[in-house]
């Protein structure tokens, strides 16, 4: 038995939907995305209860910041486009999934550095050491999440 050849058109710039629900990685996406949302809730819930107002404010400012490095992003990315839900997954990921687990990591890998180093060298370079090791990597991780989506 020998096998039939088919031309098929190449599927490149046809728009990919962000839901893949066969894909591992679509799962791991979405589940980060709602511990993601909860640890951010939580961790912001006593800035709003106290300042309501400051946070809206906040809310408002940042999403207005927002919208020139979107535009930017879209701007320089001349030959071939992303899909815009891929952009707004990577979004997603950056300021929801990486910021919430920079906040675990970060405080786990500050207790290291202190029990290396002793309270001086932690208050003193802890951020700078761990900031880019922790959410440097975590970012990077969403790029290979969106890809493999």
């Amino acid at each position: 038995m020998t096998a039939v050849h088919v031309e098929t058109e190449p599927a490149w710039g046809q728009g990919e939907s962000l839901f893949q629900p066969r894909r591992a990685a679509f799962w791991l996406f979405a589940a980060l995305l709602v511990f993601g949302v909860i640890k951010l809730i939580s961790y912001f819930m006593p800035a709003l209860d106290n300042t309501p107002d400051g946070m809206a404010i906040a809310i408002v400012l940042w999403g207005a910041w927002m919208i020139p490095f979107v535009w930017i992003v879209r701007r320089l990315d001349l030959m071939e486009p992303e899909p815009i839900p891929f952009l707004g997954a990577a979004l997603a990921w950056g300021g929801i999934v990486a910021t919430s687990l920079a906040l675990i990591a970060n405080g786990a890998f500050g207790s290291v550095i202190f029990k290396a180093a002793g309270t001086e060298f932690t208050q003193q370079w802890g951020a700078a050491i761990r900031a880019p090791i922790d959410e440097e990597t975590l970012k990077a991780l969403g790029v290979v999440v969106v890809i493999l989506i």
